[in-house]
């Protein structure tokens, strides 16, 4: 499958998935696999739509609440992200319900509210790596750099992800504008790491971080770009073909705003 033209990988892929929706154990598992393939065209409002039954079918469960939050910030509609992303907080933790994803969405719409979420898991027993990463960005986020660099310190000591490491130190050094420090720890990152455009945009490279992703902006490979919508300072207007997916939606997306905690060039 690996040597297959993307084309006919990623219609493998669909049919696979619609395969999966047709024969689901549940409905809401159905929901999830239809919700992928609309990835697929970057049927945004159809993903809204899925996750908003999911809800339907099971209101006091946090999965799709927390996919409604994550597809808000897609469309940048910050007011009913936070809604969505209080609720999903508020629901009971079960097996495969992070609450990590929900402060990192959070952090986009409302870094206030994220902010009160990272105070409310810090009151008790040290969260794991993964949330100590995100609550991290979230501090910076909302200006707070001296407390986001003791976190930076507890992740520093506890995670074994190498990269992520790497990110923690360079946010924070930006965000205390030690900016030669930042480029040197950048230095360390591989050409073709994943999280290149990330870096970038942290580092304040904005001409390069754009261009990074505009092999992206084909018909064949629209859907990975869409992934960044994810992103507040990812600015959809620099791609035509995805700018036109949204907009044929009737998505006006608010245009991209700056991280707080950008190196300043």
């Amino acid at each position: 499958v690996d040597g297959l033209p993307m084309d006919e990988r990623r219609a493998m892929h669909e049919a696979a998935l619609s395969a999966a929706a047709d024969h689901a154990r549940s409905e809401v598992t159905r929901l999830e696999a239809l919700m992928q393939v609309a990835s697929f065209e970057v049927r945004v409002l159809e993903q809204i739509e899925y996750a908003k039954r999911m809800i339907e079918e099971q209101p006091h469960r946090r999965q799709g609440w927390a996919w409604l939050q994550h597809f808000y910030t897609y469309t940048g509609e910050d007011a009913l992200a936070t809604e969505a992303g209080w609720t999903a907080w508020a629901l009971p933790d079960e097996p495969g319900s992070r609450r990590g994803p929900i402060i990192q969405s959070m952090h986009r719409s409302n870094p206030e509210a994220a902010v009160q979420m990272v105070d409310e898991l810090f009151r008790g027993a040290t969260p794991n790596a993964n949330i100590t990463y995100q609550s991290h960005r979230a501090l910076l986020g909302a200006g707070l750099v001296d407390r986001a660099a003791e976190l930076a310190a507890s992740y520093l000591d506890r995670s074994s992800d190498n990269e992520g490491k790497i990110m923690v130190q360079l946010r924070q050094a930006c965000a205390e504008g030690r900016v030669a420090d930042a480029d040197a720890l950048f230095d360390q990152i591989a050409p073709d790491s994943n999280t290149r455009w990330l870096f970038l945009k942290t580092l304040g490279y904005e001409d390069e971080a754009r261009e990074l992703l505009r092999p992206l902006d084909t018909p064949d490979l629209v859907f990975m770009l869409a992934e960044y919508l994810t992103y507040r300072s990812f600015e959809a207007r620099d791609y035509p073909l995805l700018w036109s997916k949204l907009t044929d939606q009737g998505i006006n997306r608010p245009h991209a705003r700056p991280m707080t905690y950008q190196c300043k060039r």
